[in-house]
């Protein structure tokens, strides 16, 4: 049973991984500023092109082994040295492993994939030197895994930080000298910048008495298949949902339009707000894997995490409601204030992926990657079910409220699931702060459509201001030991 408090360190990888997510989406930002600069329209649309490519098969040939791996490691991390060692030899045989498949898949099949990808052979020389990224992406794979699975996050992100600079200086370079070939040839460049990089700084060192026969690799071999077959083939599906919603809206009166509210709109609550579930990936996961054997500690560790999720969220939310069309049109155009017709009845299902993502997290570190794939299929195909009924029957809208309702109803059937077959439950503390952000969600998204946009504003700023007030003084208690109070106090 764990006594630790938690909150700390879960505060501090929350922010830490937000901040370096918000550095790569910046420079994300410059390198497409430049492309489209340097190529136009057309040449940001083949980086788009070849790097969907490039991530479906590195998905396919991965099989998961980002969750399966860091699983495998951090279970035995601190607890058996000799299965802890044996794990990350496994762990780095596969991704070598699976980075080999892609490479030979991109070679074999380089003018099939040129085809498929650019509508023409002409580029099938991209896929030919693609070879070398899959083979140094995995082998750097492998590092972030070991790093994330024995929770050494310092360096995890001075070394993402250094690369991001690197990596865009590099792809600006490429881009400048090569043309439009130095698409790939950054690509490539980097990934070897990258390898090279995690190689000398991230040291991993074996007793000479660990060995690992032919046998034993083919078994755990065939283990972590078939657990991240699950992961990947809810990835592929994912994609195809994806693919055959954008098809959708492309047929549709005014598609191209529509096609651009929905990527917008998507990018707004997946990635901008999504921000504070990245560190789940990297500290939340391999720590709930650490304990995996200790349920009481896990439930203990959910449930500060889920509070953490939803005292941060809120606020953002809250926010958004507030300044989104002043946000839209600063990040993107005025043209683009129409997607806060989507926001405002999709901004609630952001509360209850907090929620999922701690639940789904649940599932994986008890190696129940069946279920946990069977959770995603349905998520995906109410997704896609509700957004073409909802957006019929209302318009942008119906694509926000799909979202919400998606997420509503998942998080409803993972809290049904996980209480029952691991008794897993929220405290009530974590309840009522849970039900009172849905409620003044819920309120806001109904006023909307009530009163003046002025008096709205002023609401959910009101209401930003109350719920940034309460998880202040959340924080305080948990992460600060009550120093801003006793401030004010004195």
């Amino acid at each position: 049973m764990i006594t630790k408090n938690y909150y700390k360190s879960i505060f501090k990888a929350t922010s830490f991984f937000g901040l370096l997510e918000v550095l790569k989406i910046f420079l994300k930002i410059f390198t497409n500023w430049f492309a489209s600069k340097l190529f136009g329209v057309q040449g940001v649309g083949l980086i788009g092109l070849i790097e969907n490519t490039v991530q479906l098969l590195t998905s396919l040939t991965g099989l998961g082994i980002a969750f399966t791996g860091v699983r495998e490691i951090a279970s035995n991390y601190q607890k058996n040295e000799k299965q802890f060692q044996k794990a990350i030899k496994i762990v780095n045989y596969f991704s070598l492993f699976s980075g080999v498949v892609a490479a030979v898949i991109s070679v074999v099949f380089s003018y099939y994939l040129s085809v498929l990808t650019f509508d023409n052979a002409n580029k099938y020389w991209w896929f030919i030197i693609l070879a070398i990224y899959f083979i140094c992406n995995n082998l750097v794979q492998s590092k972030t895994i070991f790093l994330e699975a024995t929770q050494n996050l310092n360096k995890l992100i001075k070394i993402n930080i250094a690369l991001s600079f690197l990596n865009t200086t590099t792809t600006i370079f490429c881009f400048y000298f090569f043309g439009i070939n130095g698409i790939v040839i950054s690509m490539v460049s980097i990934s070897v910048i990258n390898f090279l990089v995690f190689a000398f700084t991230v040291k991993q060192k074996f007793s000479s008495s660990i060995a690992i026969s032919s046998s034993e690799i083919k078994t755990e071999f065939i283990k972590l298949i078939k657990s991240g077959a699950y992961i990947s083939i809810n990835t592929v599906i994912g994609l195809l949902f994806f693919f055959i919603l954008r098809l959708f809206f492309k047929n549709e009166s005014n598609g191209e339009f529509i096609l651009g509210y929905f990527h917008v709109g998507t990018m707004f609550l997946t990635t901008y707000l999504g921000l504070v579930f990245i560190a789940m990936n990297k500290f939340f996961y391999p720590k709930l894997a650490q304990l995996s054997d200790d349920e009481t500690g896990m439930q203990q560790f959910s449930n500060q995490q889920f509070q953490i999720n939803t005292i941060i969220i809120t606020p953002a939310i809250l926010f958004v409601f507030a300044f989104g069309k002043d946000l839209l049109q600063l990040l993107f155009s005025k043209d683009f204030i129409v997607v806060y017709s989507i926001l405002v009845l999709g901004l609630l299902s952001n509360i209850f992926k907090g929620f999922n993502y701690t639940a789904g997290f649940y599932l994986l570190s008890k190696n129940n990657f069946k279920q946990f794939f069977l959770i995603n299929l349905i998520s995906e195909f109410l997704n896609i079910s509700l957004t073409i009924f909802l957006f019929k029957l209302i318009g942008l809208y119906g694509i926000g409220l799909a979202v919400s309702l998606n997420y509503l109803l998942c998080a409803c059937y993972q809290y049904y699931y996980t209480k029952s077959k691991y008794n897993f439950k929220i405290t009530f503390a974590n309840q009522v702060y849970f039900l009172f952000s849905v409620l003044a969600t819920l309120v806001l998204m109904i006023l909307y459509f009530y009163i003046d946009f002025i008096y709205f504003k002023y609401i959910s700023l009101l209401l930003f201001i109350v719920f940034s007030i309460l998880g202040l003084i959340k924080l305080d208690q948990f992460i600060f030991n009550n120093k801003i109070k006793n401030f004010f106090k004195n």
